[in-house]
């Protein structure tokens, strides 16, 4: 019954140092990666590889964009012939985008304005638009080298100068590319108030204080011949006049006296004519009218004459006038 529980302590013993022998090798093992070479029995050198960790791949760098922007504005069309911009003018926006670099994508160009100055723009690219409050302009693809983008606005007719003898206009345009800004660039003009025309003041002039003035000193008018004699046509008509008058009146005189037998006429030559006394009177009373009547035509047109010569006064040509038509109309009366 002892034997047996020796025997038993003697194997669990043992069993227990091999296992605590194999923990050891193990762990030694683990810590350092070599081979025990057998001093009596060689064999062949086993070797253990270490682990190799992968690389990691960097990304090459993308050069950053060398762009020089550059804004212009010029004068398009000059209404006015001044050489200066403005109000209803038009005026040329440049973009020059200079690309010193490798080739680009995506480039956008965004220039926004102040409407309360410009009218709606004229597109001189077919790459821009306009939309909102601003003028857009894209490029899918920008080489290197210079690449322009231009289009016009007008200004508006009338401008809120503020009181100010002119206005500076000033905007900026900017270029991004994927939407991230890359750099921009501005251009400024002055616009000049128009001139106001100015009100007409009046200007009190002094009451000019009257002073004596002498008495004309009358200018002597030409009178009778002398002013006819001034006007050849007319006295050529005057004595065309009197010769014509006194041709008449001997005429008339002599008629007359004819067929009047009391006033010396040929009695005789009247009586063989066939004409009876009232005959006679009839003759002479219509002679008598004649006279009359060449007479007045004859002083009519003597001092109308004498008018027209400067001989007479206006008023007293009217004055001669009026008293030969008293004359007829008194004479007509007396007959009646």
């Amino acid at each position: 019954m002892k034997k047996s529980a020796l025997l038993l302590i003697l194997i669990t013993s043992l069993v227990v140092l091999g296992l605590s022998k194999r923990h050891v090798l193990a762990q030694t093992a683990e810590e350092t990666p070599t081979v025990a070479l057998d001093s009596e029995t060689p064999g062949p050198v086993l070797s253990v590889e270490t682990a190799t960790s992968t690389p990691t791949l960097e990304p090459t760098p993308v050069p950053a964009p060398n762009l020089t922007i550059i804004k212009s504005a010029a004068l398009d069309n000059d209404l006015n012939k001044n050489g200066n911009i403005d109000p209803g003018e038009d005026v040329a926006y440049t973009i020059r985008i200079i690309n010193n670099g490798a080739e680009l994508s995506n480039l956008v160009i965004e220039d926004r304005f102040n409407w309360d100055n410009f009218k709606n723009p004229v597109l001189n690219n077919g790459s821009c638009y306009f939309t909102g409050d601003k003028i857009v302009c894209k490029f899918d693809i920008l080489g290197p080298g210079v690449t322009e983008a231009s289009y016009t606005v007008t200004l508006k007719d009338v401008l809120d100068f503020q009181g100010k003898s002119s206005k500076e206009i000033r905007n900026e345009a900017s270029v991004l590319i994927g939407g991230v800004l890359q750099g921009s660039a501005s251009t400024a003009f002055q616009v000049s108030a128009p001139t106001p025309t100015p009100s007409p003041t009046m200007t009190p002039t002094d009451t000019p204080v009257p002073s004596a003035t002498p008495n004309p000193t009358p200018t002597q008018s030409p009178s009778g011949a002398s002013a006819l004699g001034q006007n050849w046509s007319s006295t050529i008509i005057v004595v065309l006049l009197a010769f014509v008058g006194i041709a008449v009146f001997t005429y008339m005189g002599g008629f007359a006296k004819f067929y009047r037998p009391d006033k010396g006429g040929d009695k005789e030559s009247g009586e063989t004519s066939g004409m009876s006394k009232d005959e006679i009177e009839l003759v002479e009373k219509r002679i008598t009218v004649f006279r009359e009547g060449v007479i007045i035509i004859f002083i009519v047109s003597t001092v109308l004459l004498m008018g027209i010569a400067g001989a007479l006064q206006s008023d007293g040509v009217i004055s001669l006038l009026s008293a030969i038509v008293g004359y007829v109309f008194g004479r007509a009366s007396s007959r009646s």
